[in-house]
């Protein structure tokens, strides 16, 4: 491939990430070597009363409990504000031991990967903490400090208040961004989770990332290529372990699914409104046996040519679509046709556009279903009766070995789900390793970027992703020697039930409501 003009940054085993030239994009497709390639899809930012209710017992008094001691926890998100009072330890020294910032240039990138910039705990304190100078990297949408604050706030910078869930956890952050100045990605994220382990590894301390980032596009399924990188890093190591968040498109009518009928169309339709941006992508998932026309129209009743082939382009009068089937997909058995509709110094046309997909050939038994990509101020929904909020959860959830946080309410109700809660199960119809945490809303850390306030109110289950992840650095101070699996175990099997979550869906609660008195108890007899 590297003849091909491709640069490697990571290989797991079965997937590669990495970049290319887009000059050499024909050179990469070139070949019958039944190599399955994807762009790297973008990835979204998807306490003082819910550290107390996901203990669900009194808090241990101050010296008597765990608080993350000793351990690291990986934040892959936005970055984090490395000067809040309360993500600062003793004597001022920064919680944080590393810090890769992928993209800014103003340094030495770590040593296997080729971009971005990294700062070891000295040259934080020489840099951030030490130095009056403008920051070299800074958060500036607030999603990473939260989601740190949650996990590890001492409280220092409010006199005790908003304490997070592991105190006194160490900290490996990584701000997502691409090498090339563009969204952060897909491939971003598997090198991001490789560095921390292996940093964490080197450093001889257990870790738990927490991946508060996600992708709507992609099969939904344990071999799609972001899942499928994820269980290959973690499956390196039999403690390596990742929390990541389900995603808040559960009520956003972002999937779709119906059976084909063979010698029939069915017109899906699609919602988009103004201000979605300049571009909508469906990206559609159905069975290997099926054979499928499809074709689109706009809001003003022009049709596309209809694709029945590979591929297929159409100039609508302010849009072009393009439609690119994948037959086939290796490891997921499913053929993919993504629809893009592009429009060039405007943003797509609001109003109902449809998908017309007709069964030339229905041989297979499984369902077609289809997801869209968020918009940019405004997001586009599918219409009923296909809309479907089960199998939201975004990318990599269906990972194997990964642990999935859904999202309740503190308020205005307690215990309610969050109906913004992403769902299961999988394409395939397998259950995730799902639990549900407080995350509707959360008081946590606002960064000096963002705000002079010190706190801010946050909601989504990036926030409850990151109550699972502070609870598994306290197993894990208790006990360092739990394996992912152990881990996995304590939280699902001891999870909470109650009125709420036995009023379903049971796709979104998963297992029940977090409870880390009942996991801590589980990790001390799982492994005495």
């Amino acid at each position: 491939m590297a003849e091909r003009g491709f640069h490697l940054t990571t290989w797991t085993g079965r997937g590669a990430a990495g970049s290319v030239d887009i000059g050499r994009l024909d050179m990469l497709a070139d070949g019958d070597d039944g190599i399955y390639m994807e762009a790297a899809a973008p990835v979204y930012p998807e306490l003082n009363g819910s550290v107390p209710e996901v203990w669900h017992s009194p808090l241990p008094s101050p010296g008597s409990g765990p608080t993350g001691s000793g351990v690291i926890v990986g934040i892959i998100d936005s970055g984090v504000d490395v000067t809040h009072p309360s993500l600062i330890g003793p004597g001022g020294q920064t919680r944080i031991l590393r810090l890769w910032d992928q993209g800014v240039s103003i340094g030495q990138g770590p040593a296997a990967y080729n971009y971005g910039s990294e700062w070891d705990a000295a040259a934080i304190g020489l840099h951030f903490l030490g130095s009056s100078a403008a920051l070299p990297t800074v958060d500036t949408t607030g999603h990473g400090t939260a989601v740190a604050g949650i996990i590890a706030s001492n409280g220092w910078g409010a006199g005790g208040y908003c304490v997070g869930v592991a105190s006194s956890a160490d900290l490996i952050v990584v701000k997502l961004a691409a090498a090339r100045g563009v969204f952060p990605s897909t491939a971003n994220v598997t090198d991001a989770v490789r560095y921390v382990f292996e940093v964490a590894e080197g450093l001889g301390k257990r870790a738990v990332v927490n991946l508060s980032q996600g992708s709507q596009l992609g099969p939904h399924d344990p071999n799609g290529q972001l899942e499928m990188q994820i269980t290959d890093v973690l499956e390196v190591n039999a403690e390596r372990i990742l929390v990541t968040s389900a995603g808040n498109v559960g009520d956003a009518k972002a999937h779709a699914s119906f059976q084909a009928v063979e010698g029939q169309s069915m017109d899906l339709d699609v919602d988009v409104p103004a201000g979605v941006g300049r571009h909508i992508v469906i990206d559609f998932w159905y069975d290997r046996a099926d054979s499928l026309h499809f074709e689109v129209i706009d809001p003003n009743g022009d049709h596309s040519s209809t694709v029945t082939g590979n591929s297929g382009h159409y100039k609508f009068t302010n849009e072009f679509c393009v439609l690119s089937r994948v037959p086939n997909v290796h490891g997921v058995n499913a053929n993919q046709m993504q629809i893009e509709v592009m429009a060039f110094g405007h943003h797509v046309t609001p109003g109902g556009w449809i998908v017309r997909i007709t069964g030339d050939r229905v041989a297979g038994h499984r369902p077609l279903h289809a997801w869209l990509e968020r918009g940019l101020l405004a997001s586009p929904k599918f219409q009923d009766p296909f809309s479907d909020a089960s199998c939201t959860a975004t990318a990599p959830a269906a990972a194997r070995g990964v642990t999935v946080a859904g999202s309740y309410r503190m308020s205005p109700t307690l215990g309610e789900l969050a109906p913004s809660s992403s769902q299961g199960p999988d394409r395939n119809g397998n259950s995730l390793q799902l639990l549900t945490a407080p995350g509707a809303p959360i008081t946590s850390c606002c960064p000096a970027a963002l705000s002079n306030s010190m706190h801010l109110q946050v909601t989504g289950t990036s926030f409850a992703a990151a109550h699972v992840t502070g609870a598994i650095a306290l197993m894990l101070e208790k006990q360092p020697t739990l394996t992912r699996d152990q881990v996995l175990k304590c939280l699902l099997q001891n999870s909470r039930t109650d009125n709420d979550t036995q009023a379903g869906p049971p796709t979104a609660w998963g297992a029940g409501k977090l409870n880390i008195h009942a996991a801590l108890n589980c990790c001390t007899q799982a492994h005495p």
